[in-house]
């Protein structure tokens, strides 16, 4: 687990209140993936990773599991580094 992963589980943990161990392709919405808590995660994404999401890209498919998420982090992160 490299530590982008660890941030979002962490994240993830915080907002959706997980205590178990997720798997990184299981779906969040099998955890109470609401749209409020959605955007609190985007939030939390923006502001711990210093990045900034566009709207374009706000889209719950795009953040469905924890793997989609790192994923788009670090392509993210490549493109602005």
């Amino acid at each position: 687990m490299n530590d982008i992963e660890k941030k979002v589980r962490g994240i993830l943990g915080n907002v959706l209140h997980i205590t178990e161990d997720l798997k990184s392709y299981e779906p969040l919405q099998n955890h109470g993936l609401s749209s409020i808590n959605f955007i609190n995660i985007i939030i939390r994404i923006e502001k711990d990773f210093n990045v900034e999401i566009t709207d374009q890209d706000l889209g719950i498919n795009k953040f469905s599991t924890i793997e989609a998420i790192v994923t788009y982090i670090t392509n993210l992160k490549s493109v602005n580094a």
